[in-house]
């Protein structure tokens, strides 16, 4: 972190977390899921969101992640 930048610390980290996400997703290649119009679209995030403290919704975010994994779309359902 710039101590020195007017940006808070947290919009700092956004902002880094945001251009490094956009950098990885965009260096993979593409499998066609979308079709091949977005072949040369590089992607870009609107929105990143943080939460402290919630242990709860990051627990269910886990067994979600498990349950898409395993295709297990009835479990995901649930917990959505």
């Amino acid at each position: 972190m710039d101590k020195s930048n007017p940006i808070s610390e947290i919009a700092q980290f956004k902002l880094y977390i945001k251009d490094e996400l956009e950098e990885r997703l965009d260096s993979m290649p593409n499998l066609g899921l979308d079709g091949t119009e977005g072949d040369d679209v590089p992607v870009k995030i609107a929105q990143i969101t943080f939460a402290f403290d919630n242990f709860q919704v990051i627990k269910w975010l886990r067994e979600r992640g498990t349950h898409i994994k395993n295709e297990d779309w009835g479990r995901v359902d649930a917990i959505n």
